[in-house]
């Protein structure tokens, strides 16, 4: 079997889909000898690993463009694999290869104001026509499979869910052994401090954290600081001029440092209203943080019953089961050890078996 993957976006692993391709490139190679895979990818691409059945090819078709719907194609005609696989919303209309392709979310469907005329007219005339010519269509909770079988009328047994792995091992290897040390000295962040990851789109519901961060300190957490991944500084001061309280603000933080906010937070708060999956919860829980996030979307699949939730909508809501979950030291010592648990039940090694297993029965059709 010949299985060639789109790994065209793995120029940066800091957004979602690239650590999701990234590790599902990695995983499926280390749990199948036997496939033969080719992995598409760009000029400065990341993959820095290597096995005897896995192949890269570069190209220089860039991702959304219409050479991509021109050229894309007749690559894929010389390659001939059995099957090709999207890992992303970047798909041709018109390949004659059989392809499956990976819809994460529709974020860009459900908040258009948030988005370009261009990613509205793609998604309805490249994205939902590439799904319904496609073998299957993976995503990556039930929440999201609901969404895409309505909008593109796609029927349910044509979409099969298979859950993002999280790379514990990397996670915990990577976040620095003395954290909060490492946040003091390297960010200057010498307070106690609550954590946020997120960006400035409106669905990201950082206002939400914020107030509810503002509350907090009205009712006596007066030596609480707070880290908002996602955002720079001129963000806060924009939204709330009038906020009392410190905040961190970092726009780009690498992995090692990512990770060792993490774990030298007191908790994670992540309002969003909407989430095809959401990393930030798994990956603090790897790193033995409570997670208190929005009962919304996607989020209650992932995080189960190892993290508090509250309506996205409810800072109030929030300030009070943050101020709960930082004064009760047996119910924080509670959703870390859930957490540590929950987190095991999304393995890269899980996500991979699930994958190779629809390659093979989608190739035997």
């Amino acid at each position: 079997m010949k299985i060639v993957i789109d790994g065209r976006m793995l120029t940066t692993k800091t957004h979602g889909i690239a650590v999701h391709t990234y590790n599902l490139i990695k995983a499926l190679a280390q749990i199948d000898r036997e496939t033969q895979y080719v992995v598409l990818v760009r000029p400065g691409h990341i993959i820095d690993f290597s096995f005897p059945n896995m192949e890269l090819f570069e190209t220089d078709i860039s991702m959304y463009s219409i050479k991509e719907q021109i050229l894309m194609p007749r690559v894929l005609e010389k390659l001939a694999p059995d099957l090709y696989h999207i890992p992303t919303f970047s798909a041709p209309v018109f390949l004659k290869v059989p392809f499956i392709m990976t819809i994460h979310d529709l974020i860009h469907v459900k908040f258009p104001q948030d988005y370009t005329l261009f990613h509205k007219l793609y998604y309805q005339y490249i994205v939902g026509k590439s799904a319904q010519n496609a073998k299957k269509v993976i995503t990556v909770s039930q929440n999201s499979k609901v969404d895409i079988c309505k909008i593109f009328k796609l029927p349910a047994t044509k979409v099969e869910v298979i859950f993002n792995g999280v790379d514990i091992k990397t996670i915990e290897k990577k976040a620095v052994s003395q954290a909060k040390t490492y946040m003091k000295e390297k960010f200057g962040v010498s307070e106690d401090y609550i954590m946020c990851v997120g960006n400035e789109k409106p669905h990201k519901n950082l206002v939400v954290a914020v107030k509810a961060y503002s509350k907090l300190k009205a009712m006596g957490f007066d030596n609480l600081a707070m880290v908002i991944s996602g955002v720079d500084k001129i963000f806060i001061e924009r939204n709330f001029p009038l906020l009392k309280g410190k905040t961190y603000c970092f726009n780009n933080l690498q992995e090692k440092d990512l990770y060792s906010a993490y774990k030298a937070s007191e908790l994670l708060v992540f309002p969003s209203f909407y989430e095809g999956f959401g990393y930030p919860p798994l990956e603090a829980m790897a790193l033995g943080v409570p997670v208190v996030t929005a009962d919304s979307s996607s989020l209650p699949e992932i995080v189960g019953d190892a993290g508090l939730m509250v309506s996205s909508s409810d800072f109030e809501g929030f300030a009070c089961i943050m101020a709960k979950l930082l004064k009760n030291r047996d119910l924080r010592q509670k959703l870390i050890k859930k957490g540590q648990e929950r987190v095991k039940s999304f393995t890269l090694e899980k996500m991979a078996e699930k994958t190779l297993n629809l390659y093979r029965r989608v190739s035997d059709q």
